[in-house]
């Protein structure tokens, strides 16, 4: 067994302190276990300096000090290890979710939406505040932690906001345009002067700041893109025509029906109606819900496409239910219609060609009306039928 003399426990004691070795505690309980390694293992024969140096480099990966930083995170921050692992598992999987659905978005194959739910929200919600938390421990500099705990929030309402515009969710552009907006008016700013302001990273801030703003405004410009005006008038115009052209044949139907004995008409003209005023039911209270009026407004079924926004918003947020829209009562009722009508109309309709998931709100109300377009024609088809019959 080895005696360790004084002058070289002051050694060890001076070299923990040279190392980066702050903290009294820890020097005393580092300066125990070198002793008690160097006279347990150290034999007379060796070399001093050269069996301590092979000792305390054991002791770390890159230096000594990495001790004392371990140790203050673990007295003063208990969770660090937990959240640092949460935070690694979180943002792999996040990102390989988001990967993944955004994939099999571009692809259009199905589970692009239940990876996206779950990916972005991962990330926004739960990974980048636990990156604003560890960089506030691990970062020194108090006003370096406020810039970049500034630019992860606002890039928490834009990952918000684009996960909101691939699910075509409501409040999407104002998610996107409010984080462009803070990122712009507030992060940049922020971060320019303060990087300006120090002579060693000034060019870098530069540099960092103009690769920025070109980076998020072209995201913005592809983020925000909203259907052209010549696309909304389109639709605008087709639907009006569907409509008056529905409305012209129904008040033909209409005139015949009143002098009409014929059973079979009059259980078409009947169920007809019926279907026709489900079907704007449906469409009344999603332009409702889509415009944010009384339930007791009337409004067209082309109100919704001059909704700036709102009107091209997914049937997600609308259908996540779909009981909500009474889509069930609206299928049975479409069902039945065809059962009841089978040998009386030539051309049934088909629920299935209703695009549900993966449309828009303007788009579903356009196949509702090509839906009630369809019933006046199955109408007036069989009223012709019993007209010519009238007229031999």
């Amino acid at each position: 067994m080895y005696n360790i003399s004084d002058s070289q426990v002051d050694f060890i004691l001076d070299d923990i302190k040279k190392r980066g070795v702050e903290l009294e505690d820890l020097q005393n309980n580092l300066l125990d276990h070198v002793c008690c390694i160097i006279e347990n293992k150290m034999n007379q024969n060796h070399n001093f300096n050269e069996f301590y140096e092979n000792t305390i480099s054991k002791f770390y990966k890159t230096n000594l000090a990495e001790i004392e930083e371990e140790t203050k995170n673990l007295l003063t921050f208990k969770n660090f290890y937990a959240m640092k692992r949460t935070m690694k598992i979180t943002g792999i999987i996040s990102t390989i979710f988001i990967i993944l659905g955004v994939f099999l978005r571009l692809m259009h194959w199905p589970g692009s939406g239940l990876l996206l739910v779950v990916g972005l929200p991962l990330f926004g919600l739960i990974f980048m505040p636990l990156v604003i938390a560890l960089k506030f421990k691990d970062d020194s500099q108090k006003k370096e932690k406020i810039i970049f705990s500034i630019g992860i929030a606002i890039g928490m309402i834009g990952l918000l906001g684009i996960g909101a515009k691939i699910m075509y969710w409501p409040l999407q552009y104002f998610l996107l345009r409010i984080s462009f907006i803070l990122f712009f008016t507030i992060f940049i700013p922020i971060y320019f002067i303060n990087g300006f302001k120090q002579s060693d990273k000034k060019f870098n801030t530069i540099i960092v700041t103009l690769f920025m703003i070109v980076g998020v405004g072209v995201l913005l410009s592809l983020t925000t893109l909203e259907y052209s005006g010549t696309v909304k008038r389109s639709l605008l115009s087709i639907n009006q025509n569907i409509t008056s052209i529905s409305s012209n044949i129904l008040d033909s139907n209409n005139n015949f029906i009143k002098l009409s004995t014929d059973s079979n008409a009059l259980l078409i003209h009947k169920s007809s109606i019926e279907l026709l005023n489900e079907i704007d039911n449906v469409k009344n209270y999603l332009i409702r819900k889509s415009l944010y009026i009384s339930e007791d407004a009337k409004y067209t079924n082309t109100d919704i496409l001059r909704c700036r926004e709102n009107g091209f918003v997914g049937l997600y947020y609308y259908n996540f239910d779909r009981s909500l829209i009474k889509y069930r009562d609206l299928q049975k009722q479409i069902n039945e219609y065809n059962s009841n009508l089978q040998k009386l109309i030539e051309h049934p309709i088909n629920v299935d060609d209703i695009l549900v998931n993966g449309t828009t709100l303007a788009i579903f109300i356009h196949q509702l009306t090509q839906i009630q377009l369809q019933i006046a024609i199955n109408e007036n088809s069989y009223l012709n039928y019993v007209k010519g019959k009238l007229s031999k």
